[in-house]
């Protein structure tokens, strides 16, 4: 079960082994009672909800508040636990009244992972049991054929059921797998939530040195050209991550209906947590058909980590790079 990612990690940011096979054998002899949950189960009936984007873009920040809303089935630190049994997790979490709503969260994380039992988490076991992931996150489309993604609906349907609200879902690798995921699921829809790509590639280049213990060590999505990019210097393969990233879900948002896609900023949301929210909201509820549009009871603004955070040598570096990808500004998003 361990990422290729999960080598470098300092110590701090290690999986215990014991506890990883304690769950491991847990969701086994859950997986028999969560078939008999979901067996009966066909197509998930209201709008799955897609949060994608590239790696440090705000995506977790978004999740945080579309969780608190209230709106929508999420997946919690506790459900997590469960890959093979979301189902029952679900009710469990219901039983025991987990509700993030209830938390007034500060929206705290830690490179995409949140604290606390009912905040939302990333689900990556559950979507590599599906997605067979090797050297990178973008999945052939000769593998995709094989998927069984008619246990994949019952699955996803049998959980909507537990609480009759849209789910949401924020793993990454689900925006490289973006149009295969839309015509296998017709409810489902996608929100792409971007950053001023410099201040993206200055967080990932921070979190390389924190979590992976080296700015040489990758982290996060690997795309398609993760092989050519890895051979680069250590900036260009930050920035081309970015760019091949974003690249891959335009493409497949490109080829979706204008009432299945939604452009969020990282910036906006900071400076209007609840207006980005309510628009977001609304654009589910547009073809949620029993689900109305639900009330965002967020107010003020959320702190924006957009500034310089390294050397001038480095930061003037990661502009260059971007210059050649992307319009940016030379001057910081936090000043203009």
């Amino acid at each position: 079960m361990q990422r290729i990612d999960d080598r470098n990690r300092v110590e701090k940011y290690r999986k215990d082994p014991i506890h990883e096979q304690r769950l491991r054998e847990i969701n086994q002899w859950l997986a028999p009672l969560e078939e008999s949950f979901v067996r009966d189960y066909t197509v998930p009936n209201l709008p799955i909800v897609f949060l994608v984007g590239t790696p440090r873009s705000g995506s977790t920040l978004l999740s945080q508040i579309l969780s608190s809303t209230g709106a929508f089935s999420y997946v919690s630190n506790f459900v997590a636990r469960y890959w093979m049994a979301p189902t029952f997790a679900s009710r469990m979490a219901l039983a025991l009244n987990f509700d993030v709503s209830l938390n007034h969260s500060p929206f705290h994380s830690e490179y995409g992972v949140t604290e606390g039992w009912s905040e939302p988490h990333e689900f990556g076991y559950f979507w590599e049991r599906w997605f067979k992931f090797e050297k990178t996150h973008k999945i052939a489309a000769e593998k995709l054929s094989g998927i069984d993604f008619d246990s994949l609906r019952r699955q996803l349907a049998a959980w909507e059921d537990v609480e009759s609200r849209p789910l949401i879902f924020k793993n990454l690798t689900c925006g490289l797998q973006l149009a295969c995921l839309a015509k296998q699921l017709p409810t489902s829809c996608f929100v792409l939530c971007e950053r001023d790509p410099v201040y993206t590639a200055q967080s990932i280049l921070i979190a390389r040195r924190e979590r992976q213990g080296s700015s040489k060590h990758w982290f996060s999505l690997r795309p398609e050209s993760y092989e050519v990019l890895r051979g680069l210097p250590y900036l260009d393969q930050i920035v081309g991550q970015i760019h091949a990233i974003l690249g891959d879900i335009r493409t497949g948002l490109s080829q979706l209906s204008p009432d299945r896609c939604l452009e969020v900023r990282y910036e906006d949301i900071c400076c209007r947590p609840r207006a980005e929210a309510e628009k977001i909201l609304t654009f589910v509820a547009q073809g949620g058909k029993r689900w109305p549009a639900q009330t965002c009871h967020l107010s003020g603004t959320i702190p924006m980590t957009n500034n310089q955070r390294v050397g001038d040598e480095e930061f003037e570096g990661i502009e260059r790079a971007c210059r050649l990808h992307f319009t940016v500004s030379t001057e910081p998003f936090s000043r203009r």
